[in-house]
């Protein structure tokens, strides 16, 4: 597991977001674990900012949930527990093996 930025495909595909990712690919796309704080900004992000879709965290049940356009049950996520130099730390695996998430590649920009 390794600390990076990724991007998920689409109208957020322009901001980075910290992640552990995990060492192996799902179909070629990266396998993000985020911490909470990144978890509640991506999740805000989403809300506000992909058109016919929502997100939210819902406190009780300590996951953060989407409705996706065209689906009629929500997806949530839930926390998972991995371990970083022997310390557990709690993430959220949003989307992990099911939505399209690049490694950030920021072009350098010319001056």
């Amino acid at each position: 597991m390794k600390r990076a930025k990724v991007c998920l495909e689409g109208p957020l595909s322009h901001i980075p977001f910290d992640a552990w990712v995990e060492d192996w690919d799902w179909n070629g796309w990266a396998v993000p674990n985020f911490e909470f704080a990144e978890a509640k900004r991506f999740t805000e992000l989403y809300d506000s900012k992909v058109p016919a879709c929502s997100g939210w965290y819902d406190a009780a049940a300590d996951e953060f949930c989407y409705r996706i356009d065209g689906d009629d049950e929500d997806v949530c996520y839930g926390p998972a527990e991995i371990k970083i130099n022997g310390k557990k730390l709690k993430v959220y695996p949003i989307g992990a093996g099911e939505w399209i998430w690049s490694l950030w590649e920021m072009e350098p920009l010319e001056l």
